[in-house]
């Protein structure tokens, strides 16, 4: 068992498992659907619930990588990848008749290069319709990662000057506040001890006093 699994509560682990495959409600990666399937009640004031706030909290949050990790490709594997792609040849697949010098697809030549190609099937005349995986795609994703193109884009005031933007809205009690600009980093760490494991709630001061003191 993992360190992550251990520390997670059920309906956590329930809500993570339903957001990673959408097993159940057929939508994944879908935090409401998933929140709901968990069995965390959506009050009205939030169309969501705190799904979003669910997958940061640290727990679950380490429980999803640890299964993308055992799941998914990694840096390496994906390179290796793009690459084979951008080396592909048609050649490999289709041959020419020495007789005839017409083309021909070899059967086996497609099972064994089938990672290169994107679809295929066959005309109403019974003949192969192959695509292929856009080698030249491929090949301009590698100079990316390799830095060989430098793509930028500033964006800026007049004369270039950086620009700064103020955010104004209205507080639940009715006062003005403005968040800005925008070029001003908070600081401020996310606090998830207000986020109750059970209900998916995030709790007021005093119900947060009485978990910690009934804990």
């Amino acid at each position: 068992m993992s360190t992550a699994v251990g520390t997670l509560r059920a309906k956590q682990k329930m809500f993570a498992d339903e957001w990673l495959t959408g097993a159940n409600t057929g939508k994944r990666f879908n935090g409401r659907a998933a929140y709901e399937y968990a069995g965390y009640v959506i009050p009205e004031s939030n169309n969501s619930g705190n799904a979003s706030k669910l997958l940061r909290h640290p727990n679950v949050r380490e429980y999803i990588q640890e299964r993308l990790d055992e799941h998914t490709m990694d840096a390496t594997e994906v390179l290796l990848r793009f690459t084979e792609i951008a080396r592909s040849e048609m050649g490999a697949i289709v041959k020419r008749d020495p007789r005839t010098g017409a083309l021909q697809v070899d059967n086996e030549a497609v099972v064994e290069n089938s990672r290169f190609i994107k679809s295929f099937a066959f005309d109403s005349n019974g003949n192969p319709k192959i695509e292929f995986h856009d080698s030249v795609a491929a090949l301009r994703d590698l100079a990316r990662v390799h830095s060989m193109f430098h793509d930028s884009l500033e964006v800026g005031g007049p004369g270039g000057v950086p620009l700064s933007v103020n955010v104004n809205f209205v507080l639940p009690n009715g006062e003005a506040a403005q968040l800005g600009p925008t070029n001003e980093q908070l600081k401020e760490k996310e606090d998830f001890s207000e986020l109750d494991a059970e209900s998916g709630q995030v709790l007021l001061p005093a119900a947060v006093a009485d978990a910690t003191g009934s804990a």
